[in-house]
């Protein structure tokens, strides 16, 4: 017999309502305007990198987004 789904993943158990765990997480995002046209910007997301299961269904957990940094020139033509 096969096993059912719920028992093959990470899921806890057969409820239709499956919960996970709080997860309070931080986001930071800055620009500056260098000239008229021109703009530099960064972007750190989860700067604390907490890391919690944020779904289980319907394939199984799935963590957050974990620590990421994007700096960057935008240029106005």
């Amino acid at each position: 017999m096969p096993t059912p789904p719920a028992q093959r993943s990470c899921n806890r158990s057969n409820a239709p309502r499956q919960e996970t765990d709080s997860l309070f997480a931080v986001d930071y995002i800055s620009r500056y305007q260098l000239q008229k046209d021109t703009e530099l910007f960064l972007k750190v997301e989860n700067v604390f990198d907490a890391q919690k299961i944020v779904s289980r269904a319907p394939d199984g957990a799935r963590p957050n987004k974990p620590f990421s940094v994007m700096a960057g020139v935008k240029l106005d033509f």
